[in-house]
């Protein structure tokens, strides 16, 4: 788009001459990211439009960019099993999907910019602007309808998160789910009002959170059925492995696991550590445990 417009500085702007362009710059390398299998991304094309110049308006040709959404959505979708396939092959590649989001943002305008805080009254304009785009295209309707569904706000009402805790509570054991689930009801909450800020970039870094929380309580249950053998064992393993992940002590250049093998390998060892020490001792505090998993250097996930 700043190819063309950089072209319409110079030249005069008429629809044959910007389709001409247009074909020549998805031909040259710089255009090849803008198309998928043959089928392009974006297209460009001219416009007439009325602006106003004095009391009068006037008729003048515009450069307008028309996204394909089905060939983008496909793209969008392609990408992301690719990026899938290399994370499960080896769990460190999810740095190079990391650094495809974040390239992407600070990329975004063909130049490296910081991002400005929401709170600048210099952003506020084209913040408003892009959220007044959310509301257009329906995606900030999309986005807080889908938290709304998991954690609805309204009073006396229950999303599909809020409803799991009633079930959860009036269960006799599997507790420890709560503190995972109260944990992600807090972080969705925080995420729904991001979005309403139109703070992408920070909102990006909690769902990130949010996927990893996820991730990890759904390990630790299932892994938890291996301490059936010990007294409310499913429980005690989930609620030392929460601890565990949040405690500020941490053994030096102790790696994290990054890859999904060598994590499930770290969560069989802590069931071992667990079920051999409440065994040998015969009572055990959440304190004892947790001391136990830092002596023993178990590894936490990387995500």
């Amino acid at each position: 788009m700043m190819y063309i417009i950089d072209k319409a500085q110079t030249d005069t702007i008429t629809r044959e001459r910007v389709e001409e362009e247009w074909r020549g710059f998805l031909k040259s390398q710089d255009g090849k990211p803008l198309v998928y299998k043959g089928r392009p991304l974006c297209t460009v094309f001219v416009k007439e439009m009325f602006v106003r110049e004095g009391a009068d308006y006037v008729r003048k040709p515009h450069i307008c960019l028309n996204i394909r959404w089905k060939a983008f959505i496909d793209y969008l979708d392609d990408e992301a099993k690719k990026h899938l396939y290399n994370v499960m092959k080896d769990g460190d590649a999810i740095m190079g999907l990391y650094s495809k989001i974040l390239s992407n943002a600070f990329y975004i305008t063909n130049v490296p910019m910081p991002f400005e805080p929401v709170y600048n009254p210099r952003a506020g304009r084209a913040l408003e602007d892009f959220r007044k785009l959310l509301k257009l295209t329906g995606d900030m309707h999309y986005m807080k309808t889908t938290i709304e569904n998991l954690v609805n706000f309204e009073y006396g009402a229950r999303g599909n998160l809020q409803r799991l805790v009633e079930v959860i509570k009036r269960a006799k054991d599997r507790r420890a789910r709560l503190v995972y689930i109260m944990h992600l009801i807090m972080d969705l909450i925080h995420l729904y009002y991001l979005i309403d800020t139109v703070n992408f970039i920070a909102a990006y870094a909690l769902l990130r959170n949010i996927i990893e929380m996820s991730i990890k309580a759904c390990a630790y249950y299932e892994y938890g059925k291996l301490l059936e053998d010990v007294p409310l064992g499913p429980d005690l393993f989930m609620y030392a492995m929460y601890l565990y992940e949040y405690t500020l002590e941490e053994p030096r250049n102790l790696r994290k696991a990054c890859s999904w093998s060598n994590w499930r390998n770290e969560l069989r060892r802590s069931v071992k550590i667990i079920s051999r020490w409440i065994h040998r001792k015969g009572v055990a505090t959440l304190e004892d445990i947790v001391r136990e998993l830092m002596r023993c250097e178990v590894r936490r996930l990387c995500v």
